[in-house]
């Protein structure tokens, strides 16, 4: 019986073990060396703290170009190490300061990444979630003409004018505005806040959809801005979201540490 459970134990462990190998498999050579998939995917996780790109959950889900590129940078790479290492650049006094630097820079690495993670939790990611939802909800998208003059004067002549209907407002920026959006009617396109400068935000802002504001002076000139659109920002769901949303927290639980750890530390700069 005893010996039958250990039959039956090495029989699962390897089929654990094969069954993990099959998923990995060669997908390039140099000079007679493999190269795994897992290789070049761990490789690629290292850029991305971790993650995939577009949050994909295997290589094999990438793109094909995009992985082909992955795949030729990988083996370009270690085809080049390997002949650096085979050479005796290995004993010079710059490679070793530069490999010390090297050791430095991963073990600050390491050690940060290994005390963000253990400071992460669901409930500081679902605040900060919240926190971002909140910020979409409060910053609509707006589809935004303008023209630009350099004249005040000039700016309420035109405003009189569109509002009167004696002149359209895209055939005013066509004739008169100094923008290159002069061309589309002053259509700029779709803008958040932030995206621009403060005077002309907050009067693009207070407008509603169709409606022409009155000139307003930035460092570029005078603007007479219409909005052609508003719409609301699409709000990505937690599980969407949260891969980003950890690496932004992970991010801030380092950048407070060392801001903490600056304070603690006793710092003489001469």
């Amino acid at each position: 019986m005893k010996k039958m459970k250990i039959a039956i134990i090495l029989a699962s462990f390897s089929l654990i073990i094969n069954g993990s190998l099959a998923e990995d498999r060669v997908i390039a050579k140099f000079n007679g060396k493999s190269i795994y998939k897992s290789e070049v995917e761990n490789n690629l996780r290292s850029m991305f703290n971790g993650a995939l790109p577009d949050n994909k959950n295997d290589f094999d889900d990438l793109d094909k170009d995009f992985k082909q590129r992955i795949v030729m940078e990988y083996v370009n790479r270690e085809v080049l190490t390997d002949k650096a290492m085979s050479s005796t650049i290995q004993k010079s006094e710059l490679y070793q300061k530069q490999l010390k630097d090297a050791q430095s820079q991963i073990a600050v690495g390491l050690f940060l990444d290994h005390y963000a993670k253990r400071r992460l939790n669901d409930s500081t990611v679902k605040s900060e979630y919240n926190n971002y939802v909140k910020s979409l909800k409060n910053n609509d998208e707006i589809k935004v003409s303008h023209i630009l003059v350099n004249n005040e004067s000039i700016a309420h002549d035109l405003y009189n004018k569109i509002r009167s209907g004696q002149i359209t407002f895209e055939n005013a920026a066509k004739e008169s505005s100094l923008d290159n959006s002069k061309a589309q009617g002053g259509e700029i396109g779709y803008i958040s806040r932030g995206q621009t400068v403060p005077e002309f935000e907050k009067k693009a802002y207070s407008l509603k959809k169709g409606e022409v504001s009155e000139p307003v002076k930035t460092q570029f000139g005078w603007h007479i801005v219409k909005v052609g659109d508003i719409k609301k920002r699409k709000i990505p769901s937690f599980k969407d979201a949260k891969k980003n949303i950890e690496q932004s927290v992970i991010m801030k639980i380092k950048q407070q540490y060392v801001s903490d750890l600056m304070k603690e530390s006793k710092v003489e700069i001469y």
